[in-house]
């Protein structure tokens, strides 16, 4: 899946979008979710996902606790 613009909220994305958008290493990402920074994926068969709707959300409270 190729992303030339922002996902829509329902739209689910895969780790290798989450790292370049991110712009980490796919370990620092994997960290990340262990240590609660990320929001958990979701797991559809073998394959993860998060959907893009529950990263805005995350984005938006943290840009809230930082003001």
């Amino acid at each position: 899946m190729q992303m030339t613009t922002s996902p829509n909220a329902n739209q689910l994305v895969t780790p290798k979008h989450m790292v370049k958008f991110y712009g980490v290493a796919p370990s620092t990402l994997w960290r990340w979710i262990k240590e609660g920074h990320v929001p958990e994926p979701i797991r559809i068969g073998r394959r993860t996902y998060w959907e893009w709707g529950v990263i805005e959300q995350h984005l938006k409270r943290l840009r809230q606790q930082a003001n």
